[in-house]
């Protein structure tokens, strides 16, 4: 299939439902999949229960939702029967900065479904493939680099062979650090106030900008200039030491298998 991104940077898929075409983000660090309100009306996917809920966006807002059902949904070739969504106040999927509008989301496919699929995205050539995932019984369990611990986290290390964990959030624009990097590697750094921008808006963090880090990911060894940690807001069952967003998709191809627990990044 043919590859979008948006603005910041986050694939893009053209999905069909009830006969309605529609750009959802690909984001793997939202734990489920989202319609906005004005995209449901569209559809005609009505909430299931009356009452609602809250989830925490990136930004640390808190965004109002309704649980739904979507009984069928086209990727491509690919049919998705009953995918459970959340429906959010379209206004709430608006990222906003200086009370203008930046960008308007359609949904979000989250790691719900991602966690199904076997995917491969090339944004050098616009390219995703699709895939549905086998068991590959040449694949060591010793092998395993992706795992789900309250988040998708991948196994890597840093230019000195330690061990490292890293979320992976292809909605984010960048990658960054935690604040738990510091409790292994001795890095130079200096603070910086920085705007993140997420579902319901935008907001101010402090941030220590790390002027140089390598890792090696895959056995192939990444450059991050000026990277930035900072404390994590979301619940994992692991300590994390970064959180790479989808500027890893601009250094190479990626495939993310987690059936068999596989990530695999090959450079451009």
């Amino acid at each position: 299939m043919a590859l979008n991104s948006s603005k910041t940077g986050t694939p893009i898929l053209s999905v069909e439902i009830a006969g309605r075409k529609l750009n959802l983000w690909l984001d793997s660090g939202a734990s489920i999949s989202v319609l906005s309100s004005a995209v449901a009306r569209l559809c005609r996917i009505e909430s299931i229960l009356n009452q609602s809920g809250s989830i925490r966006s990136a930004s640390d807002y808190q965004v109002r939702f309704k649980g739904a059902i979507v009984p069928e949904m086209k990727i491509g070739n690919l049919i998705i029967h009953d995918l459970p969504v959340v429906i959010v106040n379209r206004f709430d999927l608006r990222i906003r900065q200086a009370s203008r509008v930046k960008l308007k989301i359609d949904g979000i496919i989250g790691w719900d479904l991602i966690r199904y699929l076997d995917l491969v995205i090339d944004r050098k050539n616009r390219l995703i493939i699709i895939r549905k995932p086998e068991i590959d019984t040449q694949f060591l369990a010793t092998d395993r680099n992706l795992f789900w611990l309250g988040y998708p986290i991948i196994s890597l290390s840093s230019r000195e062979g330690l061990p490292l964990h890293f979320g992976l959030d292809t909605g984010s624009t960048s990658t960054k650090l935690t604040d738990n990097i510091h409790h292994k590697i001795d890095l130079k750094s200096n603070k910086r106030i920085l705007k993140v921008g997420s579902a319901g808006g935008f907001n101010e963090i402090s941030v220590r900008v790390f002027p140089d880090f390598s890792l090696i990911l895959c056995g192939k060894m990444i450059h991050y200039p000026n990277i930035y940690s900072h404390p994590l807001h979301f619940a994992a069952f692991v300590r994390m030491d970064g959180v790479f967003g989808n500027d890893l998709l601009e250094k190479g191809r990626v495939r993310i298998d987690f059936l068999n627990g596989r990530f695999e990044f090959m450079p451009y």
